[in-house]
């Protein structure tokens, strides 16, 4: 990642520069993004379509690939912003946080996901993860997959609890999240 500044600003300040170069403002810092690789949007997409299937067969929620979420300290004022690689809502908090914000299809998600995935780069540091991890955490997620290609491992973080890891002959599960979900992890790495 590349240079960082210290920063908050308006919604509609973040959405003018978020247009010139996407990024993500995690503890005060902002991340410029960087386009994801071939092998990277490969693994994403592959999560992405079986949770998707799984959704529109269970009737779970919405999924949604490489989306912006934000947080605000007050209406309008942003202190916070992440781009997880795919990321779900459960279909009650989603249906209410729409009714209850008719007028908000121009602006990002203004509500925290019950999963995010991040698809670990090459380039990507170990503090950097961590950070992201604890900053999602913190934000609320209730679990998260960090999806390790080099590896072929995935840690899953469910609340306070130290993260398992998974490793190709172990399957991926939803848990309380999504109830039936699971793919085994070797699928997800082709």
């Amino acid at each position: 990642m590349a240079e960082r500044t210290k920063i908050g600003m308006s919604l509609d300040e973040f959405i003018s520069r978020f247009e010139e170069q996407p990024f993500e403002l995690i503890n005060g810092e902002m991340w410029n993004m960087t386009p994801a690789k071939k092998k990277h949007s490969k693994i994403s997409k592959r999560l992405y379509d079986r949770l998707l299937f799984h959704l529109v067969d269970n009737d779970l929620g919405e999924v949604f690939f490489e989306s912006t979420f934000i947080i605000e300290d007050v209406s309008d004022w942003v202190n916070g912003s992440r781009i997880p690689d795919v990321m779900f809502y459960e279909k009650s908090r989603f249906e209410t946080h729409d009714k209850d914000n008719p007028d908000d299809d121009g602006k990002p998600f203004i509500l925290v996901p019950d999963l995010v995935v991040e698809v670990i780069s090459p380039s990507d540091k170990y503090s950097d993860v961590t950070t992201k991890v604890d900053a999602y955490l913190k934000d609320g997620v209730k679990l998260i997959w960090i999806v390790d290609p080099q590896r072929k491992t995935i840690a899953v973080y469910e609340g306070s609890d130290s993260p398992r890891t998974l490793r190709v002959d172990d399957t991926l599960t939803g848990a309380n999240v999504l109830p039936d979900f699971e793919i085994a992890v070797k699928a997800i790495f082709g």
